[in-house]
């Protein structure tokens, strides 16, 4: 962003220098432009030549400048995350009943506490996603939501976590540049205890939106399981920054505690 302002301030520049002359030259020729001749001129053929001279350097200077704010890292890095979040949303299978009744399933898990009871839903949901599938076997969407499905028994059922990757790195495939899918794979490599995997995959994310307070915290998180505990203490505080930065009205309170803690484990 510091360069984008110093090219906007260069062409502020020009411009001053455009208008003094520009002015200048309306200035010593104002006989002419009081004359009978002029105002003839300017009734027949519209705008005077030096207006139009400025206004297209107005012009020129709003698209030089949008131009280069387009071509800007930052900017770059966060309309790939708000791409990822549309997208995301997009997928949704709109209408689809089985879509329907597993969200309402997936309700249901999130307030169960008897291990079986949480079996048997998830059971069913994993059942009505695949019918989804078997009608959108291409929707990157349902396969992620199929993903964490399996992620919600995984403790009590670890050979699901092995599908739960399938799933995660199957929406991956399909949309391969959305950050919510690549950490999906992450997350659930960390969870298996595949640390340096996990790591490879947070650093995806990180190259796509090098601010993302998420990414960090889950590289800290890879990174302290791999025992490479100067890279977790970095990422840690990366997270702590980020999510601090970001926390006006104390949205990310939690996540300015979870990265804390997780800072503190490293140092004990």
């Amino acid at each position: 962003m510091v360069e984008t302002v110093s090219i906007f301030f260069d062409i502020l520049f020009v411009f001053k220098k455009v208008l003094d002359f520009s002015f200048k030259t309306l200035l010593t020729d104002s006989r002419y432009m009081k004359s009978a001749k002029y105002r003839k001129r300017i009734s027949q053929k519209g705008f005077s030549p030096i207006i139009i001279i400025v206004i297209a350097f107005v012009v020129l200077l709003g698209g030089v400048f949008l131009y280069s704010v387009s071509k800007n890292p930052a900017v770059q890095k966060q309309v790939e995350l708000q791409k990822s979040l549309k997208s995301v949303s997009q997928d949704i299978p709109k209408g689809n009943p089985n879509w329907d009744k597993a969200q309402e399933l997936f309700g249901q898990i999130r307030g169960e506490q008897n291990p079986d009871k949480v079996k048997q839903i998830d059971a069913q949901i994993v059942v009505e996603l695949k019918k989804v599938l078997d009608e959108q076997p291409n929707n990157p969407r349902v396969w992620y939501e199929l993903g964490s499905a399996y992620s919600w028994v995984s403790l009590l059922e670890p050979k699901l976590a092995e599908e739960g990757l399938k799933a995660e790195k199957k929406a991956e495939e399909l949309d391969p540049t959305n950050t919510v899918y690549i950490n999906a794979v992450g997350d659930q490599l960390i969870l298996m205890g595949n640390y340096d995997e996990a790591i490879l995959q947070f650093q995806k994310t990180l190259r796509l939106t090098p601010n993302s307070g998420y990414a960090n915290l889950s590289l800290c998180n890879a990174y302290k399981g791999a025992k490479v505990y100067d890279s977790a203490r970095e990422h840690c505080q990366e997270a702590i920054d980020i999510f601090t930065s970001e926390n006006k009205n104390g949205e990310y309170d939690s996540q300015v505690l979870e990265a804390k803690k997780a800072m503190a484990d490293i140092l004990k």
